[in-house]
């Protein structure tokens, strides 16, 4: 599933894969650092049989935020099979995957010191992963360029569980949250889902509407 701007909570049938914009991802607990969310979804953010498998898996969840576009550079120009680069992160054009469709070079090359990237692993491979921008107009603001999980680990929650972590980094560091206009799609499924984050998490929510 892909959208222009878009996103759900933990139904596998429905789950949000793909976020992109501009403004105007449980199994066995992960080891490390402070990376789950403090508390579990309510119960309109679980599907109850997603639930169910996730945490009969033996899949080990993780999450990790990059502090900057080099970091984040560093890290995929390395992670590849036998220490190259991850081709996930390369157009196919350049004998890459493209996996995760809305990324681009310029994630990390342009004004590499005002971007984040949260990633989400699966068995310490990167599943899914969203980028912010600091705001240029607004004081204390990042917006949100866009969500997206590699199609081999879509339908199962991670989008939600990825966005989940964002806020509590925007939380835990008072940020304001600023997003972009929504697709049809997207402000059926996303807008629903940041609006309950927020104040899960109370969290200062600049929303948008449809294009």
């Amino acid at each position: 599933m892909e959208m222009a701007i878009g996103g759900g909570g933990w139904d596998s049938n429905n789950d949000i894969v793909h976020f992109h914009g501009y403004p105007s991802g449980y199994g066995k607990f992960p080891k490390g650092d402070d990376i789950l969310p403090e508390d579990l979804p309510n119960k309109r953010e679980v599907n109850k049989d997603t639930y169910i498998k996730l945490f009969e898996s033996n899949e080990d969840i993780s999450f990790h935020t990059f502090e900057n576009g080099d970091e984040f550079y560093q890290y995929i120009s390395k992670n590849g099979p036998n220490g190259t680069f991850d081709p996930r992160f390369m157009r196919k054009n350049d004998g890459g995957e493209k996996a995760f469709k809305y990324f681009s070079y310029s994630d990390y090359q342009i004004e590499p010191n005002n971007v984040k990237i949260f990633v989400i692993k699966i068995n310490d491979i990167v599943a899914g992963m969203a980028h912010i921008r600091k705001s240029e107009s607004k004081e204390n603001t990042w917006f949100l360029s866009h969500i997206s999980i590699d199609p081999l680990y879509e339908n199962k929650g991670y989008a939600s569980m990825l966005s989940n972590y964002m806020f509590k980094w925007f939380r835990d560091n008072n940020i304001n949250f600023e997003t972009s206009s929504y697709t049809e799609e997207g402000y059926i499924k996303l807008k629903p889902l940041f609006n309950r984050l927020s104040l899960k998490y109370d969290v200062k929510f600049i929303d948008k509407g449809k294009l």
